[in-house]
């Protein structure tokens, strides 16, 4: 048993990402259980947790069971889990474990954060960007960190709710400083994304008229313009921008 769980351990070094890994993992662990009951028993719950969402962990948990140790997972490992099997594209079990921790009551503050924030890299994963910035929308009333910030206005972006993540620029656009006026930039590039060409012209007349005579303005400000229907008014912009700016962004 000794030499065969060696074996196994040497395959898996050099072949660590092989599709077959999880089941060699499962055999090892099998193996061991043979030889050394707990550290075979130690094994199979390493398999069930890294590798959930396979067919390995299903079985893991089988033989656990078999022998009399049924697996209860600890907060800890059910995050674990739910990250492994996101990476294993096991989704829906990802999103599963995830929502059954932020419905336990006793799942406490920081656990419950870390479960949102978890269950939203598995939805925008998914392509479910709606979820996505629910999850993130109710961790950033809470911990309105820059970082997080950028994760829910990508995921609102591509939700297409358009307003929600122009009131976030907006908020942003009202400090003083860089920082405000980046953030006025960004709200204005928001706004033509969403369509709301109105308000993108509130919001471009609001950076000075030099400014405006620079770079993207240039083209923001033509784009606007015909947007809403100002076909003579575009032209000249346009033309003003192509007039303007260098050969590669004209």
């Amino acid at each position: 048993a000794r030499r065969a769980e060696k074996a196994l351990s040497e395959v898996l070094r050099d072949y660590p990402e092989h599709p077959d890994a999880p089941a060699l993992e499962l055999l090892r662990a099998q193996v061991a259980l043979r030889g050394d009951a707990a550290e075979g028993t130690r094994a199979l719950r390493d398999v069930a947790i890294r590798r959930a969402g396979t067919p390995a962990a299903t079985a893991a948990e089988a033989e656990l069971a078999k022998i009399g140790k049924p697996v209860r997972y600890t907060v800890a490992e059910q995050l674990d889990r739910a990250t492994a099997a996101r990476q294993h594209r096991a989704m829906e079990l990802s999103r599963q474990v995830l929502s059954d921790l932020l419905r336990d009551p006793k799942t406490s503050g920081h656990v419950r954060e870390a479960a949102l924030r978890s269950r939203a890299y598995t939805a925008s994963r998914a392509h479910d960007f709606g979820a996505c910035a629910d999850d993130l929308s109710d961790l950033y009333k809470r911990t309105p960190s820059a970082e997080l910030r950028e994760d829910l206005l990508r995921c609102l972006d591509k939700a297409g709710r358009y307003d929600e993540a122009l009131a976030i620029w907006l908020d942003q656009a009202g400090r003083r400083g860089g920082a405000g006026k980046a953030a006025l930039r960004e709200a204005i590039g928001q706004a033509i994304r969403g369509g709301r060409y109105a308000k993108a012209r509130s919001l471009l007349d609001r950076i000075p008229a030099k400014e405006r005579q620079r770079g993207d303005r240039l083209w923001q400000d033509a784009w606007i313009k015909y947007r809403l229907g100002e076909r003579d008014a575009a032209a000249s912009a346009f033309a003003l921008a192509e007039k303007r700016l260098p050969t590669d962004q004209a």
